[in-house]
């Protein structure tokens, strides 16, 4: 049976005309990975999922790698990482947001970016939908590289920039905190909640798509310095906003954004690190993600 393919707006594809449930042979495993490379978002609607054939189905993509953050990696099935917006079970994610308690909201990101090795990309399936807010928009870096003028596209290919693991958005450079205050148990350090003490690490600013040779931006939230800057003419150190003004004006497009609704139902999608970034606004009632990682 063909697939059926269906653009979504802006950034990815939904597709349709195969049965999670049933073996993938090799030809529709390369049809599948080759959409991948292709569209960098898929979203499969109206399938049987379970844990088992969700594992299952991601190794049609590739290697699994498991998460390094164990407390909140599933303990029956360790390919699986765990987003829970519940105030009861996540009291350490819950922040004020103008005087509203949010759970969980993550800002543009890419995943594993601050162990200094960004995966390629992850499978994410919505066990329960928040009944308001909480859809996770996905934006094209791909897309966004393309419509950087050429002199900003060679300066930015000269730079690294540094990241470090923030538990709280204060502490980040490029995230919007009027009417932000951290919750009462809002971790200080990693170690609070049980996570591990990431170093700093620097990455390229244009990173190439192993497959596709397709070049995108590269930069997130956690952002905080600029290395080597004398690669482009600069004398010290510097932050990175001060070299990104055509990536700020780019990022604001929503013609580089997608944010599918109604992703619950039995739907996964699969996402390419080396083409998009995504993030979580997270949402006021409960919702439940479980997603893994491929290398």
């Amino acid at each position: 049976m063909a697939l059926t393919i269906e653009a979504l707006d802006n950034v990815g594809v939904e597709v349709s005309g195969f049965d999670i449930t049933q073996p993938v042979d090799d030809a529709l495993a390369k049809e599948l990975v080759e959409l991948w490379n292709e569209h960098a978002i898929l979203v499969f609607r109206g399938q049987d999922v379970n844990p088992q054939n969700q594992i299952a189905f991601s190794r049609v993509f590739g290697e699994l790698e498991m998460h390094p953050l164990a407390a909140t990696t599933s303990k029956e099935y360790p390919e699986l990482f765990t987003l829970v917006n519940d105030p009861e079970k996540e009291k350490y994610m819950v922040a004020h947001y103008n005087g509203v308690d949010i759970v969980g909201r993550l800002d543009w990101h890419m995943d594993l970016h601050y162990t200094g090795k960004p995966n390629r990309g992850a499978l994410l399936r919505a066990v329960v939908c928040a009944e308001q807010d909480g859809l996770t928009g996905f934006g094209d870096l791909a897309k966004a590289y393309d419509a950087l003028d050429e002199d900003t596209k060679a300066l930015l290919e000269k730079l690294e920039v540094t990241y470090a693991f923030s538990m709280q958005r204060r502490h980040m450079r490029y995230v919007d905190v009027d009417g932000y205050e951290p919750g009462a148990y809002s971790p200080r350090k990693p170690a609070d909640i049980q996570f591990p003490n990431f170093p700093e690490v620097s990455i390229r600013r244009v990173v190439t798509h192993p497959v596709t040779g397709r070049k995108s931006r590269d930069l997130r939230s956690s952002s905080s310095e600029v290395v080597a800057p004398h690669k482009a003419g600069f004398i010290q150190r510097m932050a990175p906003s001060n070299c990104s003004s055509g990536w700020w004006r780019t990022r604001a497009s929503r013609s580089f954004i997608t944010s599918p609704p109604g992703t619950g139902d039995g739907a996964v999608g699969q996402l390419a690190r080396h083409a998009l970034r995504h993030r979580h606004p997270a949402g006021r009632v409960n919702g439940h993600l479980t997603h893994h990682h491929h290398g």
